[in-house]
């Protein structure tokens, strides 16, 4: 039988190649489906290139080799789902001080993460979790939180959009938020 790894994607994706990966020796053929009792190919060949996936999808690839045919074995192009883009309050301050962001609305799922960043280009996080304490702040700095969730396998992550957050120093007299 054909062996076809699964595939992951956030969000969709614009091509996905499945790829038969025990291509054997006895010039099998190999002969790609969209159903798993339909009766015309869509594909033959040892990939099958397909485009514009946003919902999990199923393909099913048979090898045939004469008059034998293997039992058709499922691919699945998996599309997950982007996380929440994380709401979360600017704050102000009464002079120098620490602020403390809270993410608001938090993704119900357990494998959602919070990454906050001083900068949308950064690399690492200068924190992980539902919420950020700064440094002594002494003028209006911006800070950035995104959700990432992460498989259960830890083979993919997905990211939502970054949240911009900003800290604003309040002159004496001024109302804070």
């Amino acid at each position: 039988d054909p062996l076809v790894s699964d595939l992951f994607f956030c969000g969709g994706v614009e091509t996905a190649i499945l790829q038969v990966s025990n291509t054997s020796e006895n010039n099998d053929s190999y002969f790609w489906y969209d159903s798993q009792d339909a009766t015309s190919e869509i594909g033959t060949g040892n990939s099958l290139e397909v485009n514009n996936i946003q919902v999990t999808t199923s393909y099913w690839v048979e090898a045939r080799n004469g008059d034998c045919v293997s039992e058709r074995i499922e691919a699945v192009v998996n599309i997950l789902a982007l996380p929440t883009e994380p709401q979360v309050a600017d704050r102000a301050l009464c002079g120098p001080g620490q602020a403390t962001f809270e993410v608001l609305i938090q993704d119900d799922e357990s494998n959602i993460v919070y990454q906050w960043f001083t900068s949308p280009v950064a690399q690492e996080p200068i924190e992980t979790g539902d919420s950020y304490t700064t440094g002594k702040i002494d003028t209006e700095t911006i800070f950035y939180v995104k959700a990432v969730r992460v498989t259960a396998n830890d083979e993919i992550t997905c990211e939502s959009d970054f949240t911009e957050v900003k800290v604003t120093i309040l002159d004496a007299g001024e109302v804070g938020i």
